[in-house]
């Protein structure tokens, strides 16, 4: 998957993406990512795995507000292929388990998509 094929996902899903950005506060993120569909819960995890190889950029004032352990966590389950295929025909629990663990940054992790990087 390359990011000129994930670009029709993110026309498609755009007002979830930008209800996500602009959430105040975890629960009602939480709340989002409980009620999405499958096909914007997979939007969201192929956003991050673009993230997590480079391919959408961020700047480095917002990398920085992620805490290191969920850096890692972010790579070790978005930076491989293998990975993201894997999390992609995963149960709905399994997706909502792995991206509940970003509810606190995902202002961070969204803002490339809504600011110029």
């Amino acid at each position: 998957m390359n990011p000129e094929s994930f670009k029709p996902m993110l026309e498609r899903d755009k007002v979830f993406l930008e209800e996500l950005y602009s959430s105040t506060n975890v629960v009602n993120s939480k709340r989002l990512l409980n009620f999405a569909s499958d096909v914007k819960l997979n939007t969201v995890i192929r956003l991050f795995y673009f993230l997590s190889n480079g391919e959408i950029k961020m700047k480095r004032e917002h990398f920085e507000k992620i805490p290191s352990r969920l850096i890692k966590l972010l790579r070790r389950h978005f930076e491989k292929k293998a990975a993201l295929t894997r999390l992609l025909q995963s149960e709905r629990q399994q997706k909502l388990k792995i991206l509940c663990k970003f509810l606190s940054v995902l202002q961070e992790l969204l803002y490339p998509l809504f600011n110029e990087a």
